[in-house]
């Protein structure tokens, strides 16, 4: 991949997760970090699946400036250290999530084959999301952002947001822009209604996590 393409997949990710980040901050619970549904990360995975080099750079910073915004948005200040900690965890989960999808599942990824799809749903819908949250929320709780009593809800809600936004955007991502993935859908409205199908099991998990 030449230079100014690689840019362009950095630049285009970075973009890309701080607009969704933004828009995912509009449901965050105290102390603004946490969000019921993080969409974000679903285009994070996305992007290091498809651009396992060049991705992550983008993931980072994407992630860096959301949550710069996100402590200017709570405290009035600049802070470096938590939303770098933070974007550390995201661009891990991100590169998690992609390796265990390439390397359990393969690219192209064959939609069609429910096997494959709970397969995707645990590893990078799961398992790879643990990393954010866990990562965030002891950041959180290291900097004395949040109390001890407060870490296992942030966490709860961390780790469903992110496994929200990778149900969410994966399936809107592989129907629009099927020529990534490798697939060309005769039905891509089936993904879609299959994603919702999943969606509504899994509203019943962010709606117990808002009360």
């Amino acid at each position: 991949m030449g230079i100014k393409k690689a840019t362009m997949v950095v630049v285009l990710t970075a973009l890309g997760y701080f607009l969704l980040g933004v828009a995912g901050l509009a449901v965050s619970i105290p102390p603004g970090y946490a969000t019921i549904i993080w969409p974000a990360a679903g285009l994070a995975v996305t992007a290091v699946m498809l651009f396992p080099r060049q991705a992550p750079w983008g993931v980072f910073i994407g992630s860096l400036l959301v949550n710069i915004w996100a402590t200017w948005s709570n405290y009035q200040t600049i802070e470096w250290l938590l939303p770098t900690l933070i974007a550390l965890g995201s661009t891990l989960q991100s590169c998690v999530g992609a390796y265990l999808v390439r390397r359990f599942i393969g690219i192209p990824f064959l939609f069609h084959r429910t096997r494959l799809v709970f397969r995707f749903l645990f590893l990078a819908g799961i398992l790879s999301t643990l990393i954010g949250a866990s990562v965030g929320s002891l950041s959180l709780l290291s900097l004395g952002v949040i109390s001890k009593e407060d870490v296992f809800t942030n966490w709860l809600v961390w780790w469903g947001g992110d496994m929200m936004g990778v149900l969410v955007v994966v399936p809107w991502l592989a129907a629009c822009f099927p020529r990534f993935f490798g697939n060309y859908f005769k039905h891509s409205l089936r993904l879609l209604v299959y994603r919702d199908y999943l969606n509504d099991h899994i509203e019943g998990l962010t709606g117990s996590l808002r009360k």
